[in-house]
């Protein structure tokens, strides 16, 4: 069985690799919050695999799942999904991506809030 045979789980293996690596990154640099080290990762890990993703459609290549695209939105890269959306002006046709991601980001800050700032 084939690594092409699978292309989701390989490119969310991509994705978890290069976000623990930027999250190291983050935490040799800025030591603190894991938290803010795993969104600096899981951020900087999709905007790469987006970017790959759009120079694949150019050329014809091998194309990133889209659900492994909403994945890493999910585990905390909705910021750069959008991002990558506008910058790379991949994606934007579909109406779905751009709601998901903006309602995704919406409860990772939600999230992030409640962390920061518990009810008492």
């Amino acid at each position: 069985m084939s690594i092409k045979s699978h292309p989701n789980r390989f490119f969310l293996i991509a994705f978890v690799l290069l976000a623990l690596a930027g999250m190291a990154v983050w935490r040799i640099f800025l030591p603190g919050s894991r938290l803010f080290a795993w969104a600096f990762g899981a951020n900087l890990a999709a905007f790469v695999i987006w970017f790959l993703d759009k120079h694949q459609a150019r050329k014809g290549g091998w194309r990133v799942p889209e659900r492994t695209l909403h994945i890493m939105a999910a585990l905390g890269a909705s910021p750069a999904s959008l991002a990558s959306m506008s910058i790379l002006r991949h994606k934007t046709q579909k109406r779905f991506f751009t709601v998901l991601y903006s309602l995704l980001l919406v409860v990772h800050i939600a999230i992030v809030l409640l962390i920061l700032f518990p009810p008492s």
